[in-house]
């Protein structure tokens, strides 16, 4: 809301996510997130190229 009144809305809003593979106190993060993590990663990395 303050940026549509102020006027400065950025033309793209791009989120980035990973969903959780195991919520336990000290749970290790699962391959299949770590996976993600680096997949995400590297579409962030071209994203800002």
């Amino acid at each position: 809301m303050l940026g549509e009144a102020l006027d400065r809305l950025p033309d793209e809003l791009l989120v980035f996510g990973i969903e959780g593979g195991d919520f336990g106190l000290h749970a290790p993060v699962t391959p299949p997130v770590r996976a993600a993590i680096r997949e995400t990663a590297d579409a962030i990395r071209l994203r800002l190229g």
